[in-house]
């Protein structure tokens, strides 16, 4: 299963890497306008290698201040920050 959310594209995963931590319930942050997507209810976001997942215990809410809310049941997902292309390289894209 995959969701598109801005610029983050969650997958779903079989596993999280035992090496991740806890991190905070903001999957990234905006640069310009300062909105977040946000993980509420009841799940956990962990961080390994500059990678984060989500663990979702029962249901959990994805939300944005421009983007639609989306409903994520239980399970591990994996986020993947959309990427551009620019002269000096490659570079995480932020909205």
């Amino acid at each position: 299963m995959k969701y598109r959310h801005g610029d983050l594209l969650i997958v779903k995963t079989e596993s999280i890497p035992d090496d991740a931590k806890t991190s905070e319930m903001a999957l990234a942050n905006g640069r310009y306008t300062g909105h977040s997507h946000m993980i509420e209810g009841d799940a956990k976001v962990f961080e390994s290698k500059n990678t984060k997942y989500i663990l979702v215990k029962t249901k959990a809410k994805l939300t944005h201040d421009e983007h639609d809310t989306i409903e994520l049941p239980k399970g591990r997902y994996k986020v993947i920050r959309q990427v551009e292309y620019t002269p000096e390289g490659l570079r995480e894209v932020e909205d």
